[in-house]
């Protein structure tokens, strides 16, 4: 029987995190939608058309995907893994997009989006260290 290593430092953190900002996005999103079909409040109109694109068509697809991998973190999959590192670039990919179109048509509040990609880019190299991996594959050879 293999011997299971020990957990990287900030997982269970960083796993809390990840729910909550979920969470919150969702809560965002559906305020966001609510608001667009049932009253008169112009939310979208002052971003950029790239930037209504992605929100109101990939932000579902994102929140769903992301909530999956948190599921399957919660159960120590190690797969999990792998699909972090196929969402975050597009993630990324995305996010830069909408931050370029900010400052090619300077709406500020699209630039904001350089925050999201410095959270993107943070995330990503925190699980994509080697030792999760390893720590994950140790739990599934100890079973």
């Amino acid at each position: 029987m293999a011997e299971t290593l020990q957990k990287p430092k900030g997982q269970t953190i960083m796993i809390i995190l990840g729910i909550i900002a979920e969470l919150l996005s969702l809560l965002v999103y559906l305020i966001f939608i609510i608001s667009i079909l049932f009253t008169d409040i112009p939310l979208l109109e002052s971003f950029g058309p790239v930037y209504q694109f992605i929100f109101i068509f990939f932000t579902p697809f994102l929140i769903a995907y992301d909530s999956i991998i948190l599921f399957k973190l919660l159960k120590k999959e190690v797969e999990a893994i792998y699909m972090i590192r196929i969402i975050l670039p597009i993630g990324l990919f995305l996010g830069s997009l909408s931050v370029v179109e900010g400052l090619y048509l300077q709406i500020v509040d699209q630039i904001y989006g350089l925050i999201g990609l410095a959270m993107y880019s943070a995330i990503l190299l925190y699980w994509n260290n080697p030792a999760h991996i390893k720590y994950f594959r140790s739990l599934k050879n100890y079973n």
